[in-house]
């Protein structure tokens, strides 16, 4: 397995590409398991920004290390080798609270992780309020805003109200 590195950075890690704000950053993320005498490699430098109000899909086939990567980015897992900074912050860095760090940001699991009795709405309000970061009535607003303001929901907004 690859030797765990990180890069050290003695600057401010927020910063913007051409007025946009970058929220996340991976940088030559890996992570490899070892299985019996083999080394697989689930994700392999996986480098790219996604900038504020952004949304992004990660697409592909079965097996191709998508959830491994976004367990990386929640700091479900460790990443093998390379770097994974949001908001500014390395989340590596063991001085970063990464409980605050996940109250910016949100995961949705695959279909098996959903509670089948709650809507969409019910599903990605629940750790917020659970964890306490969000009254239900505050949580329920800011994520139906932010539901509806993904590109192509106009048609099911005009058809809510």
């Amino acid at each position: 397995m690859e030797k765990k590195m990180r890069i050290n950075h003695d600057l401010d890690l927020s910063y913007e590409i051409e007025g946009r704000k970058v929220l996340l950053e991976t940088v030559d993320v890996i992570k490899q398991y070892r299985q019996y005498d083999q080394v697989v490699t689930a994700v392999n430098r996986a480098s790219f920004r996604v900038f504020q109000n952004e949304f992004v899909a990660i697409v592909g086939t079965s097996g191709s290390g998508k959830s491994t990567l976004l367990r990386c980015l929640n700091c479900m897992e460790d990443p093998t080798s390379g770097s994974i900074f949001f908001d500014g912050e390395d989340l590596a860095d063991m001085k970063v609270d990464i409980n605050v760090a996940r109250q910016k940001m949100g995961m949705v699991f695959q279909q098996f992780n959903l509670f089948h009795n709650k809507t969409v709405l019910e599903n990605i309000t629940l750790a917020p309020i659970l964890l306490g970061n969000r009254k239900a009535r505050k949580a329920r607003r800011k994520s139906w805003k932010a539901f509806m303001d993904i590109p192509g929901r106009m048609a099911e907004k005009k058809a809510i109200r």
